[in-house]
């Protein structure tokens, strides 16, 4: 058997962004990795994102997430020039600002703990008086009060930067089983030997699952409790001139982010609807508002498109990182829920330095698979429908 058809040393079980930069990273460490998903690659969650470079009020979370989004941020440095320089793909990194208006005063409360959040973790932070909040971001409501502003923080276009993470896959030699779902597993003791297939099996040295929302069902197959859910999140595409906003806009009815071409995203609906990605007027109706709103600019934007993404919730909002317990070769790095492609450089950094026998450089035990999580948490998954 020659190489290219021999078993890779490691299959990476999920082809979203997390999955597809393991794989590049584990390639790049000298290993043979070959990726198998359920559908096309990094078309769920990782497509269906606004791409913002910050995780949604961070100081709400424990500070090892914090810790990990600023080696996250620090590979972005390397990661991108890296991926144009293989690709030609340009993933669009750019930074813009971010601004969290306020528009009645008891919203000053929840953002009180924000100013020593980002000392502590050396983001450049100001709290703006309504007339600064207005000269950042014109396009804010008149009736805004005032803002948090972190300037440095950036965005991406998560589309291109998964077209780029796959086409980096693919010069590093990783091989791709599409529309090919697993169905179940093969052990011998304690270690995994294949995951089995409709028309066969897929054998290798070592396993990832990396399956996002649908990793809880993967975790059940493997007797492995993985508390991981689909959240839907249903997100509109509005058509502007550049410009009209300059800035993210994050507020509890919404967030606004405006590309270079004029386009703004606003997102994003949490939903426990299982697996249904179906978009609704509800949604259209609801986002709409929060626009009129926020940024009344937007209310003669064009509609250009809506769609859903099931984001891999957690009962306490951290993903899973690290060697499933009790089984020799089998990892896990998956549960990102809404912090996905801000977290997906480290997630692929931190992982493949593990599975490639290296001690991670940051504390993964926060993000410890089997960990004890709450029946409810505040930054934890909705309530499913009655």
């Amino acid at each position: 058997m020659d190489a290219a058809q021999s078993p890779p040393d490691t299959l990476v079980i999920g082809g979203g962004l997390i999955g597809c930069l393991c794989a590049y990273e584990l390639a790049r460490r000298g290993q043979r990795v070959a990726i198998v998903e359920r559908g096309d690659l990094e078309r769920e969650s990782s497509w269906a994102g606004a791409g913002i470079l910050s995780p949604i009020q961070p100081w709400r979370y424990p500070g090892a997430l914090s810790a990990l989004v600023n080696l996250s941020l620090a590979r972005y440095d390397t990661l991108v020039p890296e991926l144009l320089g293989a690709t030609g793909i340009d993933p669009q990194r750019r930074g813009c600002g971010m601004v969290i208006p306020v528009f009645a005063e008891d919203e000053w409360q929840e953002l009180d703990p924000a100013a020593g959040w980002s000392e502590r973790f050396g983001w450049v932070y100001e709290r703006l008086d309504a007339s600064q909040a207005r000269t950042v971001e014109p396009a804010l409501a008149a009736d805004c009060l005032g803002a948090d502003y972190w300037p440095e923080v950036g965005q991406v276009r998560n589309p291109r930067l998964a077209a780029a993470a796959r086409a980096a896959c693919t010069a590093a030699g990783v091989r791709f089983h599409t529309h090919t779902e697993v169905i179940a597993f093969r052990r011998d003791g304690g270690r995994l030997t294949a995951a089995i297939i409709p028309d066969g099996e897929l054998t290798a040295g070592q396993f990832l699952l990396a399956a996002g929302a649908w990793s809880g069902g993967l975790g059940h197959a493997l007797d492995l409790e993985l508390p991981v859910a689909p959240v839907k999140g249903q997100i509109l595409l509005l058509r502007t001139a550049p410009e009209t906003i300059r800035r993210i806009v994050k507020h509890p009815a919404a967030y606004f982010v405006p590309r270079v071409d004029g386009r703004v995203l606003v997102g994003a609906t949490m939903e426990r609807a299982e697996f249904d990605k179906t978009p609704t007027l509800w949604a259209l109706r609801s986002l709409a508002n929060a626009a009129a709103f926020l940024l009344p600019c937007l209310d003669g934007a064009e509609v250009e498109r809506q769609w859903a993404g099931l984001r891999p919730g957690t009962p306490d909002g951290l993903p899973y990182l690290g060697r499933a317990p009790g089984q020799d070769n089998l990892f896990v790095a998956t549960g990102h829920y809404r912090n996905g492609v801000v977290l997906a450089p480290a997630t692929a950094e931190v992982m493949a330095g593990l599975m490639s026998g290296a001690a991670p450089d940051i504390d993964l035990s926060p993000f410890a698979v089997g960990r004890p999580v709450p029946e409810e948490h505040p930054l934890g998954m909705p309530a499913a429908a009655p």
